[in-house]
């Protein structure tokens, strides 16, 4: 699992410095993104209280930019084609160089946010825990793929309308 992890950040990190936003406004009105869901706070109100703090990452990807990656994507065969067909934007947080009280309010609110997913996947690295959330899941879809780290507070939102095979495909591949 942390294959995928890190071969997603690689690409965030290639296209990092053509991506580089400080402030976006999102239409997106999907399970994850809604200011509150279910009186939790959204992924998408934590990720705008936290990106412009000093020395936090960030970086979203959509667009042209976008098209590029998933090319890279399917031709590096980490992720199922239809699940990168269905992306239609990235989200990377890293705080990792962030004060300690800054990472310590980011995992309160991600705790927060976290609970309107489900967690679908935990796998363990050394030191590392990364934890594989959905957002609202039908037998059919799920919406919004969240890969969070709590340790050094890395977070990825791969959002789209994911065909729920894609998941289980996934799944199968990493199961050691």
């Amino acid at each position: 699992m942390k294959k995928i992890f890190t071969a997603i950040a690689a690409l965030m990190l290639a296209f990092a410095p053509l991506t580089h936003m400080s402030a976006q406004n999102s239409t997106s009105q999907n399970s994850t993104s809604q200011a509150n869901v279910n009186g939790h706070l959204s992924l998408e109100t934590v990720v705008k209280k936290y990106k412009d703090i000093r020395n936090a990452d960030y970086v979203k990807m959509d667009g042209i930019i976008l098209g590029m990656a998933k090319l890279a994507m399917k031709s590096e065969g980490e992720l199922p084609a239809s699940a990168v067909d269905a992306l239609k934007k990235m989200t990377v947080m890293d705080l990792d160089d962030c004060t300690w009280e800054n990472k310590d309010a980011f995992r309160k609110d991600m705790t927060d946010a976290l609970a309107g997913c489900e967690l679908v996947l935990e796998a363990n690295d050394e030191d590392d825990k990364v934890s594989i959330y959905v957002g609202k899941m039908t037998e059919t879809y799920f919406e919004d793929f969240i890969i969070y780290e709590s340790k050094d507070c890395d977070l990825v939102i791969m959002h789209g309308k994911f065909p729920v095979e894609a998941l289980r495909q996934m799944v199968e591949e990493n199961i050691d």
